[in-house]
């Protein structure tokens, strides 16, 4: 068999030689082609790869690629391997082939017809940065951002996703494909949480307390106006307001995206999910996002609503609604509330 093939090569060689390729290339194509030829059929295709590949550089025989592509589906490398095969079927020969390469398209058109349902396909989703503004690699090969978001072919095993963009951290994911199998991964960026100040900016200074903690002197000053009371009392129920409705749609949302959930864990098995499927797992993120987006402008809104409320006692206390005696609410307790900013938070004295 070796014999035969070696024999095709020679004729093929001799007979379609492109005008550009000198003698010596030739000689030096045939010489390495038989070499790859010989440690392939003895089941060595790891090293007839790099003598096959010289060779194909030198004179891109049908041949020569044919088997090259063989080896590289030996060794597990679909995509190198239908890729060669698919230049082969499309390859013109010519007015008047060689039989060498003839048969060669042939073996071509029957290996790539049984390799291409073996080849794995993932598809890359990034959340957080710009689609332009993103850095992906996979297997530490650059993904175009027009490759987002496609179906990539890649050879079945274990594969290394990474991105990171200016301003966000890095995120790197390891995930394994299966032959056959069209699989996902996302990588959801966070913002990076050590950023540099911008030149000339200056940190604002830290405010240790709201008022001062020293309650205020008795005084006999002139009662102040009662305007300031609907000043606080409107922002904090519109406040209350805006963070009940803000829980109320995070809780919603979180229950239909539980729901969703519940029905991709039905259809989906270890992270593995059928193509029509989809549209479910958009909804999901969807859900998640419009959840937790509910949840946090809800949960300030509230703290929001309690700050100005406890604003609005402090004020009634230290008589700044004023009184119809002239005096402050403080004579008659002898206590006034006051707000201080510390390391944990806000807290409340009286």
């Amino acid at each position: 068999m070796l014999r035969v093939l070696l024999i095709a090569l020679t004729a093929s060689l001799a007979r379609a030689a492109p005008a550009p390729a000198s003698p010596m290339e030739i000689a030096a194509a045939r010489q390495l082609a038989r070499q790859g030829m010989r440690l392939a059929e003895a089941g060595d295709c790891a090293a007839a790869v790099a003598p096959l590949s010289r060779a194909e550089a030198l004179f891109p025989a049908p041949t020569i690629r044919v088997r090259l592509a063989e080896c590289y589906l030996s060794l597990g490398k679909l995509v190198l391997g239908t890729e060669g095969l698919r230049r082969v079927a499309v390859e013109d020969l010519g007015p008047t082939p060689s039989r060498a390469f003839v048969a060669a398209r042939a073996r071509a058109l029957t290996l790539l017809a049984e390799a291409e349902p073996r080849l794995g396909h993932l598809t890359v989703h990034v959340v957080g940065p710009a689609p332009g503004a993103v850095r992906v690699t996979l297997d530490s090969e650059g993904v175009s951002p027009a490759m987002l978001e496609v179906d990539l072919p890649v050879d079945p095993g274990e594969h290394r996703v990474k991105a990171e963009a200016e301003g966000f951290d890095q995120v790197e994911r390891t995930i394994t494909v299966l032959e056959g199998a069209i699989q996902q991964v996302e990588l959801m960026l966070p913002r990076s949480s050590d950023l540099p100040p911008s030149a000339g900016s200056e940190a604002p200074p830290k405010l240790s307390r709201l008022t001062s903690p020293t309650p205020p002197l008795e005084t006999t000053a002139a009662p102040t106006s009662r305007s300031s009371a609907p000043a606080l009392r409107v922002p904090a129920l519109v406040a209350l307001v805006v963070g009940v409705v803000g829980m109320g749609v995070g809780a919603g949302f979180g229950v239909v995206a539980l729901r969703d959930k519940a029905r991709l864990d039905a259809v989906c098995l270890a992270q593995l999910c059928p193509l029509s499927s989809r549209g479910d797992l958009d909804l999901l993120r969807r859900d998640a996002t419009v959840s937790t987006i509910g949840w946090t402008v809800g949960a300030v809104a509230a703290a929001a609503s309690v700050l100005l409320a406890v604003l609005l006692a402090n004020a009634s206390a230290t008589g700044q609604l004023g009184s119809p005696s002239g005096e402050s609410s403080r004579g008659a307790t002898g206590h006034a509330a006051w707000l201080a900013l510390t390391d944990g938070g806000f807290e409340v004295r009286w």
